[in-house]
């Protein structure tokens, strides 16, 4: 397996990703490829993709992005479903400062479960996390989807899993 994230990541593996959507998630929540690609273009760190070597395909990625306050107290009171999410409401990581994170989808292929591959997107994005605290990039606040693996990473970094879907 191959980690990717920040500017490795292209549209095509975007594209895979979404692919991946379609195996795991009902209709609802089914990324749109065009609002993908206008978020990772305002951010190039939100994904975290892990491709397999062999296949040369993506089999998972985890979409962690920065989100402005307004759209925070909105996806916390359940108002908004996260893939019509407007790219004006994600932030860049431009300045050090204090950002809200929400991992908004998280996605393996099926063929790929239970066989490891989770872990090393999972560390993946701590790494990324750990390399963002270094650029004095923190987070104040988190949402999360309804894991006790993520409610766990944001009681590690001192936050809450304020709202689980």
């Amino acid at each position: 397996y191959k980690v990717h994230c920040g500017k490795e990541i292209t549209p095509q593996m975007i594209f895979e990703a979404v692919e991946i959507d379609k195996l795991v998630y009902n209709d609802f929540y089914i990324g749109n490829y065009d609002n993908c690609v206008k978020w990772w273009k305002k951010n190039k760190y939100i994904y975290v993709m892990l491709e397999d070597i062999k296949t040369k395909k993506i089999i998972g990625y985890i979409n962690a992005m920065p989100i402005n306050n307004t759209l925070y107290e909105i996806i916390k009171k359940g108002e908004i479903i996260d893939v019509t999410i407007n790219d004006e409401n994600i932030e860049t990581y431009d300045l050090p400062d204090t950002y809200n994170l929400y991992i908004s989808s998280v996605a393996l292929h099926p063929k790929y479960h239970n066989s490891g591959a989770f872990k090393l997107l999972y560390d993946a994005l701590i790494l990324l996390i750990i390399e963002l605290f270094k650029r004095e990039i923190y987070f104040s606040s988190g949402l999360c989807l309804s894991s006790s693996v993520w409610q766990s990473v944001f009681a590690d970094w001192g936050q809450a899993c304020v709202r689980c879907n």
